[in-house]
């Protein structure tokens, strides 16, 4: 997976990870890599998409976290 290799999309300690411009440019690798006609998507195509690809990454994340801290015996915090 493509954000595996970002930490900075989803580490909280990274340095990038509150930098704006760093993490939009990590996401439009990311984009890059996931869809294989990004580069000839339109603007507003691009921007759905992205939305998407975004959308399922964080429901993978917090998915995750929820598991984790069951298996741990606390609630997830988000």
């Amino acid at each position: 997976m493509e954000e595996q290799i970002r930490p900075a999309l989803y580490g909280i300690t990274m340095r990038q990870y509150i930098d704006r411009n760093a993490k939009i440019n990590l996401w439009e690798e990311v984009y890059l890599h996931t869809v294989n006609s990004w580069m000839s998507l339109s603007e507003s195509q691009k921007k759905k998409k992205g939305s998407t690809i975004q959308e399922k990454w964080k429901n993978m994340r917090d998915s995750f976290a929820k598991k984790l801290a069951m298996q741990r015996g606390k609630s997830a915090r988000l």
